[in-house]
């Protein structure tokens, strides 16, 4: 009895001993497919990632050119976005006689709204003709025909920037190369363009005072010369009566003087005759 006792504890501590070890099998077989299944999602996520970044992330070169694409000193790549909710169909830079550029964009494709474009201002030309740092005025034509001018941009001071209408003008916001702040130039622009109808306004008034003057200076120079016709008009009226009031003056009666009678010559004047001597 005690024989079969003993077997049957051996017995038990041969089924427990295999359970165990199916166990310990079974956490192991787990933990590696866990492992497995994570490392393939992480790599599933970044080759995602990456795919989304390639697609949402366009090249520059992708962009439209505003201008003449170029590269070195005096050149500067501005990434310019329409932001006036109206199709630009003219945009053109202007420096006085240094530089002028009459329509920078091709024709037939016109700068659309909230379109994105790289706009290259090169301004050797200028800094070749003595100016270093030229000041441009930017003019730009939207739909309809409607011009609006830009006489504020800093195109020194950026590399990013909005195109942007309000109140009747256009300006730009842009981020300081320097600061890192962001820029708007509506209030400068406001003050210009006030300054610069100041200044029309004036010359205007300018124009009409000189053109009165110049009319006034006409009327008299015609009512000083309608004045000296008719005074001599009078002077010749005057000296016309005169000479009409006066008698005419007696002709003198020329007489002719009689003529004298020259007498005949005696053929024996001078000489000695019979009787004498003869006169």
């Amino acid at each position: 009895m005690k024989r079969y006792q003993t077997a049957a504890w051996a017995l038990c501590l041969c089924l427990a001993g295999a359970y165990l070890t199916g166990c310990a099998n079974t956490e192991e077989t787990s933990s590696s497919q866990a492992e497995t299944t994570a490392e393939t999602t992480t790599t599933a996520a970044a080759e995602t990632t990456t795919a989304m970044t390639t697609t949402t992330e366009p090249e520059e070169a992708a962009y439209k050119i505003i201008g003449t694409e170029a590269e070195g000193e005096g050149i500067y790549a501005i990434h310019l976005t329409n932001q006036t909710g109206m199709e630009i169909t003219n945009f053109a830079m202007e420096d006085g006689a240094q530089y002028s550029e009459e329509n920078m964009l091709e024709d037939g494709d016109p700068f659309v709204a909230e379109e994105e474009r790289i706009l290259y201002v090169d301004t050797t030309q200028a800094q070749e003709d003595g100016d270093e740092m030229p000041s441009y005025v930017v003019s730009i034509t939207v739909e309809g025909d409607m011009v609006y001018q830009m006489h504020v941009f800093p195109y020194e001071d950026m590399t990013d920037a909005k195109l942007c209408l309000e109140e009747g003008i256009a300006y730009l916001m842009y981020t300081d190369i320097e600061t890192q702040e962001e820029v708007s130039t509506a209030e400068e622009e406001h003050a210009v363009q006030a300054e610069l109808a100041a200044q029309a306004e004036a010359a205007e008034a300018e124009a009409a005072r000189q053109a009165e003057e110049e009319a006034q200076n006409a009327v008299e120079q015609q009512q000083v010369a309608i004045e000296e016709n008719a005074q001599n008009a009078i002077v010749e009226q005057q000296q016309q009566e005169e000479q009409e009031q006066q008698p005419a003056e007696e002709q003198p009666v020329v007489t002719e003087a009689p003529v004298e009678e020259t007498p005949a010559a005696d053929p024996n004047e001078g000489c000695i005759g019979d009787e004498g001597l003869f006169y």
